[in-house]
């Protein structure tokens, strides 16, 4: 949120204190210098708040973003990359994101359950 400016979309799990969180939001030093981006970061700050305490809503999505990549590191081999320029980690990672989904689509369409193929 500091760096970037967005709220994130990978909510907490189960057992995450909201109250620490919250408390830990701090603006950084540099949005002083600026009124506009003080401003701004307080709003998504507040759009933040908004968002996690309804965050049982996204329990759903944060589910299958975590079973992506549990796929993509398992069955695709994403968990050694031995790379070491941008360009051919950029070539690696999206044919991984292109299989992956493809895959994920192919075992929707049989019924599979998706936990099932990122331990297989």
């Amino acid at each position: 949120m500091n760096r970037y400016l967005v709220v994130p979309l990978i909510y907490p799990r189960k057992n995450t204190d909201m109250k620490s969180i919250i408390s830990g939001l701090t603006p950084p030093l540099d949005t002083f210098n600026n009124k506009n981006k003080l401003s701004k970061w307080f709003s998504i700050v507040n759009d933040f708040k908004k968002l996690i305490t309804h965050w049982g809503h996204f329990k759903y999505i944060r589910s299958r973003i975590e079973v992506f990549f549990n796929i993509a590191k398992n069955s695709m081999n994403m968990k050694k990359n031995h790379q070491y320029t941008m360009p051919s980690i950029e070539k690696k990672v999206a044919r991984v994101v292109l299989l992956t989904e493809k895959l994920i689509s192919m075992f929707n369409l049989v019924y599979i359950d998706l936990r099932r193929l990122s331990s297989w």
